[in-house]
């Protein structure tokens, strides 16, 4: 189940000095992951092989949204008991948080269950990160799917029944496509249990049947911020009750489609690093995910027991920042922002942000652009550093310093195009280059 409205901190990562290991956990990292665990390292290498896997299934597949380039965070519990305090509903088995920094996955007690629990959530980050707005029993009926995922050495299978439908009062499709967060199916067990599984078997069909699969491509891209009846009838030709129709008599077959794809991973990705997780690395977990779970007054009693005991790692300063930013408080955010940076932080992203705060606060530009190179100096492709820098250089008056800035940025969503592009055409415009700026407004 997705559950919503949750914000992270972003601060999980090797401790600065030599903290002493925490008994048991220990932090794996992948290529694409960064696993904190203390159900073992055994357990803990299988369980990151695995999200390897997944990864890789729907990079190239891509079935389902955009593969995160920034590494997941995987937290796994051994034990019911310490993941209680951090469940965020009873029934749950795993969760997924999501903030501006870091995508992250929460997992109770190692088994099969929870594995496919997990899955669905990942399946929810990677259709967040596409922007789609697509309905709510296609994002569960999606998770649902792909949560059955099952490597098997260089294959990958899905489709195995995820949900039965039983003997259950099954809902008529109209309502089923309608299902919103709010809804009662999302309150009572029994709806819950039929809402799960007819949208399971609902994306079954579409996905992986015959007379469905070829179009569903066209049909995820046609249901974006459409319930999916408009979507049926111009990418399929049918209207809801055909639709129904072709679906009952779907579930009701004795042996339903299954598929296999072949997998291969990077020697990296099976490789993973492997080392003991120090007791601040720990404390800064629990309280990453206290701030989540919107309990901020007990994550700022650890960040501050942290800061009396470590007053030399600029996590801590970090944490406190966006706790603070979080709640609010930009002056304390800069504060501690400073302080972090004064301890030589390590993060850009944490410059990239202490930047924001200054220029909301009208800083100097002086003040600004070293805190903006320092993000860049640590990550040199880091766009969203380049165009902030290089906005603030334009308002100085220095349009080629800009530029420069400008032109090192890559990745430029659909969003941002506008604007960027009519920035550069501005700035071609101040240098006298008024073919270029004719260009870069076409753009």
């Amino acid at each position: 189940m997705k559950f919503q409205g949750l914000f992270l901190v972003s601060m999980l990562a090797i401790a600065a000095g030599s903290a002493p290991a925490a008994p048991n956990w220990v932090r794996i990292e992948s290529p694409h992951f960064e696993l904190f665990t203390n159900a073992g390292e055994r357990s803990g290498r299988r369980t990151i092989l695995y999200f390897e896997q997944v990864r890789d299934f729907f990079l190239k597949t891509g079935s389902v949204g955009e593969v995160p380039s920034t590494p997941v965070r995987i937290i796994r519990f051994r034990s019911p008991r310490e993941f209680d305090p951090y469940r965020p509903y009873k029934a749950a088995s795993a969760f997924y948080m999501s903030s501006p920094k870091r995508d992250l996955i929460v997992m109770g007690t190692p088994n099969r269950q929870t594995k496919n629990a997990a899955v669905h959530e990942y399946v929810h980050l990677l259709v967040k990160h596409s922007g789609a707005e697509i309905p709510v029993w296609l994002n569960e009926g999606l998770a649902e799917l792909y949560s059955t995922l099952e490597p098997q050495g260089k294959q990958v299978t899905f489709g195995k029944p995820a949900r039965l439908l039983g003997d259950r009062k099954w809902l008529p499709i109209k309502e089923l496509i309608s299902v919103d967060y709010d809804s009662p199916h999302f309150d009572e067990s029994d709806r819950t249990k039929v809402f799960y599984a007819q949208s399971w078997a609902l994306t079954h069909m579409l996905c992986l049947s015959n007379q469905y699969r070829e179009r569903f491509s066209d049909f995820l891209k046609g249901v974006d911020g459409d319930t999916g009846e408009e979507a049926f009838r111009w990418v399929y030709g049918k209207t809801l009750d055909q639709v129904e129709s072709d679906f009952k008599r779907y579930v009701v077959r004795k042996r339903l489609p299954t598929v296999e794809y072949e997998i291969r991973l990077n020697k990296s990705a099976e490789r993973p690093k492997v080392q003991p997780a120090t007791a601040t690395e720990v404390s800064l977990v629990q309280a990453g995910l206290l701030v989540g779970l919107n309990r901020r007054e007990q994550a700022l009693e650890i960040y501050r027991d942290l800061a009396r005991q470590d007053p030399g790692n600029w996590r801590i300063p970090e944490a406190l920042g966006y706790l603070a930013s979080y709640s609010g408080d930009g002056e304390s955010a800069r504060r501690h922002f400073a302080r972090a940076v004064e301890l030589e932080a390590a993060n850009p992203r944490l410059h990239y942000d202490y930047a924001l705060l200054l220029q909301e606060a009208d800083a100097e530009p002086e003040v600004i652009k070293p805190v903006l190179r320092k993000a860049i100096a640590l990550k040199p492709d880091f766009d969203n550093a380049h165009r902030l820098l290089g906005s603030v250089l334009l308002l100085e008056g220095k349009a080629g310093m800009a530029l420069a800035q400008l032109m090192r940025v890559k990745q430029i969503s659909r969003e941002e195009a506008v604007h960027h592009y009519q920035t550069v055409a501005q700035i071609y415009n101040l240098l006298g280059r008024i073919e270029d700026a004719r260009q870069a407004a076409a753009l």
